[in-house]
């Protein structure tokens, strides 16, 4: 099965396969190439606002309608206090990478920034946001997309083509792919574990962003790992 099918990844059904080291679309020693659509630009607000920072310790809050990333591998989350917390107050994202596995995300803030906290996952839905360390300030935070795409699979990239640009050279994509984590187990705060990809070119909802990917079936010593890298953390 190929992962640019998206007609075999339905919601509620995990195709997480530990140590994979076959796919039809990843085939021999030659880059594949995959689409990772035409993302829009980065919003901050696009999953959910408003959401109670200093309610009690463990209250979850769930995204409505479930927040639906905009590239066929999921991107990056981004969470942004409303205001300073007043201590280092903590979040964990809850949702399911492109395959539908589980995923927990923790975000902790600094006492005196309202910067946006950005995230290391690759989410392709967003589910709901549990309050871990209440902020001590009346304060709220929305959940929204950052720049950096997901990836079907482990491996390198060969090069990326970004629609009316001319083929980036290999040493430059190299610098825009954050590698996939190979922490295992995986924990909230550990990267993605198939790595992520920020495009040269703004994010704008026209560009098309498409990579040639070589991929990395290999394990680790305990046999974990494989084309769909190391298991995600899922709570």
């Amino acid at each position: 099965m190929g992962a640019q099918d998206r007609k075999f990844f339905q919601q509620g059904v995990n195709m997480y396969v530990k140590a994979m080291s076959y796919s039809s679309d990843m085939l021999d020693l030659e880059p594949q190439s995959f689409s990772l659509g035409t993302p829009a630009a980065a919003n901050p607000t696009k999953y959910g606002t408003l959401i109670a920072a200093n309610s009690a310790a463990n209250t979850s809050v769930a995204i409505s309608p479930v927040g639906v990333a905009d590239s066929p591998y999921g991107r990056n989350i981004v969470v942004t206090p409303s205001g300073v917390p007043g201590n280092a107050n903590v979040v964990d994202v809850y949702g399911q990478d492109y395959l539908g596995q589980p995923m927990v995300e923790r975000f902790t803030g600094s006492a005196a920034a309202s910067a946006g906290l950005v995230g290391k996952k690759a989410f392709y839905r967003v589910l709901s946001v549990k309050n871990i360390t209440p902020s001590t300030n009346a304060i709220t935070v929305s959940v929204g997309t950052d720049v950096k795409l997901g990836f079907p699979y482990k491996g390198i990239i060969a090069f990326a083509r970004e629609a009316g640009a001319t083929i980036l050279a290999a040493a430059i994509t190299g610098t825009n792919q954050v590698l996939a984590d190979l922490t295992d187990p995986a924990t909230n705060v550990t990267g993605d574990p198939r790595g992520t990809y920020q495009a040269a070119a703004s994010l704008n909802g026209v560009t098309k962003i498409e990579i040639e990917l070589f991929g990395d079936g290999s394990v680790n010593a305990a046999g974990n790992g494989g084309l769909l890298g190391i298991q995600h953390f899922g709570g």
